[in-house]
């Protein structure tokens, strides 16, 4: 996979949740109950832990391209590197991160 194929996955939204989440306070309004607010939530945990796993698989495959495998440790630590440095500015930040970590393997 080259970067310019997982960029466009980013920006296709390949890797966003599709299930709402529920508002703030729709409980309290009466809007929907407690139980169904949880499920709600759940649900969309469980997509977002699917899609963030499935985007590390992909960057996985993006890193070692071209270069010889990482053992699972080795990965672990460039993962939790890249994760760190760009996951709140989104998956394109992470992928510009691990661009510049792939120049120094």
């Amino acid at each position: 996979m080259t970067s310019d194929k997982l960029y466009a996955k980013i920006q296709k939204g390949d890797y966003e949740e599709k299930s709402p989440y529920p508002q703030y306070g729709e409980v309290a309004k009466g809007n929907i109950t407690a139980s169904a607010d949880r499920e709600m939530k759940n649900i969309w945990r469980e997509e977002r832990h699917t899609l963030k796993l499935q985007f590390k698989k992909d960057l996985r495959r993006y890193m070692e391209t071209g270069r010889k495998k990482f053992g699972n440790k080795r990965w672990e630590n460039i993962w939790n590197y890249v994760w760190e440095l760009g996951h709140s500015a989104g998956y394109d930040e992470i992928l510009g991160c691990a661009i510049d970590l792939a120049e120094l393997l």
